[in-house]
């Protein structure tokens, strides 16, 4: 079933419909458990022209780290995030923000400062805060 639900996702993620892709970034951030798949699908639709399809996608980063205390590769959200998070438009920095807050309350890293718990700041691998 879970390599279904990837294939399913991905071809909606593929669409020109906005509501196909809003609807496959649900499913896939609430039904799909491979958090590197799923956060690699997010950040490619983080760059949607799409001002809504762009900050859903943003915002599921946040959904990940209340579902499964992780985002996938920590150096390349945290930085997407911050990037965002200077975005001249207002839906995509709130997001950003939004995102942050759920990382920072979820695994326990604000990134809006260097310093944090559980997050050295060179890692490629995903941070599962329930092990620290």
């Amino acid at each position: 079933m879970g390599e279904e639900l990837k294939r399913v996702v991905a071809y909606k993620l593929l669409s020109a419909d906005r509501d196909t892709v809003i609807d496959g970034l649900m499913e896939m951030v609430f039904a799909v458990g491979d958090v590197t798949w799923v956060s690699e699908r997010l950040c490619e639709q983080a760059d949607s022209a799409n001002t809504e399809v762009s900050s859903l996608a943003i915002t599921c980063f946040g959904h990940l780290a209340r579902l499964h205390q992780q985002v996938g590769d920590t150096s390349r959200i945290f930085q997407l995030l911050r990037d965002k998070h200077r975005s001249p438009v207002p839906d995509i920095r709130g997001a950003a923000e939004d995102a942050m807050d759920d990382i920072s309350v979820f695994m326990g890293i604000d990134l809006r400062k260097k310093k944090s718990t559980g997050y050295s700041g060179s890692s490629k691998e995903p941070i599962n805060v329930r092990s620290l």
